[in-house]
């Protein structure tokens, strides 16, 4: 029979004791089991004692240990804990001999938090107290430092008033600052020399400025200086000294004045309303003895400033040595005779002869212009410009060029011509009263866009092309009864992009081609102008661009049309014109174009 245990702990003494009986009743076969059974008991009643007994024990034992550990690592955490408190003071301490005001402030917060017991206690104190000395120290030498530079820019501007101002702010808060004290001393004696130096300054300026009106005889401004002088300190000697040579100067000059007064009685006796180099020659004289007389040196300058009339023969033989001579704005007189030409004029010159009946300047045929003028304004007057003749080859002479500047034709007649009669290549030519004929190329050329010519009471005559040309941009001007006859081409060409011509009150008779002639984008105006008697057409004008205006013309008695005016020609005004008796037709005008 088995026996049924109630749980998986040992069984007792008293269960043992308890099972017995049943035991022995169910199993009296085996008594040694019973024996055994009890002693398994005990056995393990003395084990689980002695276990029990015994892990008490190592427990107790284990808890000591554990109480002991933590005891030491207490000391130890506290060690450390201090250990670092003193690391940190002591970063701490060198971060405030740097003035590294971040790091002191974390390490020495370190060092408070580390410093449980309160050992480091009073060396904190100690950092605090030197940190808020040093801050104090650093903010007095910063503001030391501050006053030093503004004050340093201050007198480098030499204004040495808001230096000083600025060292006495600095003073009234650090009152025992040795360096303030001593920056002062060294700004104020600055200042002394400054002030020194500048009175010494401007004593030399003054005395300067003295003997510069003095040279100038200014004796008024001289004596306002020396009392000036006076203010500044300067010597009581010194100041009489000068105002008694300036006494002494002034009396001089009144007494020069006096003689130069007689001096100039007596050139006046040369002086005929005229330049007189006679004149001028006694005055530099008596200006070399006086140079600082004005009143001699206004009188030269009212001489030189006249026109010089050089009379030729009187004054000199030759036209070439007469414009050697003479000076910008003089005049050459030119008595009556026969002159040589090709003479070449580079200043402004009147060129004025006693009639163009008397008075003729002749140039050969292959020796150039008669008169070419260059630069300045000019005047050719009352005299005749007479070339050799008809000349053939490609290289002839205009009688007269313009290359330059402004000339004045009034008076003038210009026959036989090389070349063209009067050729305008840049300037501006004022031509009136005058006549050119007999020219062996145009009678007037005017070329290129800096050229114009203006011309009032001109007769053109027996020109053997054009009797008047322009091209390339040139200008024109005809008015007061001006006549272009008997010209082997047309009496007037205007052709090319800016060409310009404005004519009035002016005739083109008996040329053997048109009497007025446009094309190539010309524009041009005709007023009141006569077109009779010409070969050709009266006007013609062709070409893309051309431009007219034609108001009360008279146009007859020409073998071609009177006006004859293609397609593509602009017609800005057509006025009054009187058209008749021309042999082929009057006008041609097939589409009228206007602008």
């Amino acid at each position: 029979m088995k026996i049924q245990s109630k749980s998986s702990q040992s069984p007792s003494a008293e269960e043992c004791s308890d099972l017995e009986p049943q035991v022995a009743e169910s199993d009296r076969d085996f008594p040694i089991r019973r024996g055994v059974a009890r002693w398994i008991c005990l056995i393990l009643l003395v084990a689980i004692a002695g276990g029990a007994g015994y892990f008490y024990l190592s427990q107790k034992r284990v808890i000591r240990e554990i109480e002991k550990q933590r005891a030491q690592n207490r000391q130890n955490l506290e060690e450390r804990r201090a250990s670092d408190a003193k690391d940190s003071l002591a970063v701490a301490q060198q971060a405030l001999e740097s003035a590294d005001w971040p790091l002191f402030e974390k390490r020495l917060k370190r060092a408070k938090a580390l410093d449980a017991g309160g050992v480091l206690t009073k060396d904190i104190l100690i950092l605090e107290q030197l940190k808020a000395r040093t801050e104090t120290l650093e903010k007095k030498q910063e503001t030391i430092s501050a006053t030093f530079r503004q004050a340093r820019a201050y007198s480098q501007k030499h204004e040495y008033e808001a230096a000083e101002n600025l060292y006495t702010k600095a003073l009234q808060q650090y009152p025992q600052s040795a360096e303030l004290k001593e920056a002062k001393a060294i700004l104020l004696e600055e200042h002394k020399a400054y002030l020194k130096k500048e009175k010494e300054r401007k004593i030399s300026e003054s005395i300067q400025t003295i003997e510069l009106h003095i040279e100038n005889h200014k004796w008024k401004e001289a004596r306002q200086l020396v009392g000036r002088l006076r203010d500044l300190g300067a010597e009581e000697k010194a100041q009489q000294e000068t105002l008694a040579r300036i006494k002494q100067l002034e009396e001089l000059e009144k007494e020069q004045q006096r003689e130069a007064i007689v001096l100039m009685e007596s050139i006046r006796q040369l002086d005929h309303g005229e330049y007189s180099p006679e004149a001028i020659e006694q005055l530099d004289k008596q200006i070399k003895m006086l140079p600082r007389m004005q009143a001699l040196l206004d009188y030269r300058e009212e001489i030189y400033q006249r026109t010089w009339i050089l009379k030729i023969p009187e004054d000199v033989e030759t036209l070439a040595e007469a414009l050697e001579l003479c000076r910008e704005g003089d005049q050459i007189s030119l008595a009556a005779g026969t002159y040589s030409g090709n003479i070449r004029v580079e200043k402004g010159i009147i060129l004025r002869g006693r009639s163009r009946e008397e008075v003729i300047v002749v140039n050969h045929a292959d020796a150039g212009p008669a008169l070419s003028f260059h630069i300045g304004e000019s005047t050719l007057e009352n005299l005749t410009i007479q070339g050799s003749g008809i000349h053939t080859s490609e290289h002839g002479y205009a009688g007269v060029t313009l290359a330059g500047g402004r000339l004045h034709m009034k008076g003038v007649t210009v026959s036989g011509a090389s070349g063209h009669g009067v050729a305008v290549q840049s300037g501006e030519l004022v031509m009136e009263d005058s006549e050119i004929t007999d020219s062996s190329w145009n009678g007037l050329a005017v070329y290129g866009e800096k050229s114009k010519a203006s011309l009032k009471n001109v007769s053109i005559e027996l020109s053997c092309q054009h009797g008047i040309e322009v091209w390339r941009g040139g200008g024109l001007t005809m008015s007061g009864e001006s006549r272009v006859e008997s010209s082997a081409g047309a009496g007037l060409v205007l052709q090319g992009l800016g060409s310009r011509g404005q004519v009035m009150s002016s005739g083109f008779h008996k040329n053997r081609q048109s009497g007025v002639a446009l094309s190539g984008g010309a524009v041009v105006q005709l007023s009141r102008c006569q077109m009779k008697g010409n070969l050709y057409s009266g006007l013609t004008a062709e070409g893309e661009g051309t431009k007219v205006s034609l108001t009360r013309l008279e146009v007859s008695e020409n073998q071609q049309a009177g006006i004859w005016l293609e397609k593509n020609v602009i017609v800005d005004e057509y006025r009054d014109c009187q058209v008749e008796n021309n042999e082929l037709l009057q006008v041609y005008m097939p589409q009228r174009k206007s602008q």
